[in-house]
């Protein structure tokens, strides 16, 4: 038996309270120290999971910026090699602002590389639109230069023989439109300073010609074949002599038709006969009976 603290009742073991005075016993104190310490327990391994999964929640959302932040990058990095491509750009810039909302909204710190796909996106359309507006300037020039040639050219190209600067002027003008050793020159950079001019019936030949095809490359020397017809037109710059270039045409035609009319060619083989069947067996007469 136990006796309450307070009142002196006698208690049966085991009791928590007193049934008299409603006093705590020594085993009810124990009992509930041993279930607030159950309670703290518990308690902290809920706060514990729950701070597990704020922090798997965290790195979840923090791997999915960086994947679109990754992605936004590789756009604009792409956007940028292939800037004739402005539609590349746009979607970097999209996806990149799409993952800055996104981090803001995670509580998240905005990657760098959102801001990295943001600048190379602005370059990648800047560089677009500066290649647009160098190709219509540089057109616009060289519309300008051929119209001052053809002035400088006016009539003198039907003259009989016309100067080596007029024959200069053509091939100029011809090599603006045309290539010379795989490219064409922007520039019309043609110098035609000690070139021999011959002519012969209606063919012409400029030798010795001095082409740079591009301002910091070293000239190139090339021969100019021309042909007349009501005026003087240049009909190729070669490297070799104009008398090779047109054998090789000659030659080049000649076996073009050659393959055409052998193509066209009906075929002359007659068509073989049909196999004629096998004769059918004869049956070998039957012996007479004697009587």
């Amino acid at each position: 038996m136990a006796a309450c603290e307070k009142c002196g009742a006698q208690l049966a073991p085991y009791t928590p309270r007193c049934n008299y005075c409603n006093t705590v016993t020594a085993f009810g104190a124990a009992q509930q120290a041993e279930q607030a310490r159950y309670q703290a327990a518990a308690g902290l391994q809920a706060a514990q999971y729950e701070q597990v999964r704020a922090q798997q929640a965290q790195f979840a959302a923090r791997a999915e910026v960086e994947r679109s932040a990754e992605q936004a990058f590789n756009w604009s990095l792409a956007g940028l090699f292939l800037c004739c491509i402005p539609v590349l750009p746009i979607v970097a810039t999209v996806m990149a602002f799409r993952t800055r909302a996104l981090a803001i909204s995670k509580g998240i710190v905005v990657p760098s590389k959102v801001w990295m796909a943001v600048a190379l996106s602005v370059t990648s359309v800047c560089a677009f639109g500066g290649s647009i507006i160098m190709g219509q300037r540089l057109e616009a020039e060289k519309a300008s230069h051929k119209q001052a040639l053809e002035k400088a050219i006016g009539k003198h190209a039907a003259d009989e023989k016309p100067s080596v600067e007029t024959v200069c002027k053509l091939t100029e003008l011809y090599l603006l439109d045309s290539e010379f050793k795989g490219t064409k020159i922007t520039d019309g950079n043609v110098n035609c300073d000690g070139s021999k001019w011959t002519v012969s019936d209606d063919r012409g030949e400029l030798t010795g010609v001095q082409v740079k095809v591009y301002e910091s490359s070293a000239p190139q020397e090339g021969n100019v074949c021309l042909r007349r017809g009501q005026k003087w037109v240049v009909e190729a710059v070669v490297t070799t002599s104009c008398a090779e270039y047109l054998r090789a045409k000659a030659a080049g035609s000649a076996s073009a038709s050659s393959t055409a009319s052998a193509e066209s060619a009906p075929s002359s083989t007659a068509p073989a006969a049909p196999a004629s069947s096998p004769a059918a067996p004869t049956k070998a007469p039957l012996p007479k009976r004697g009587r």
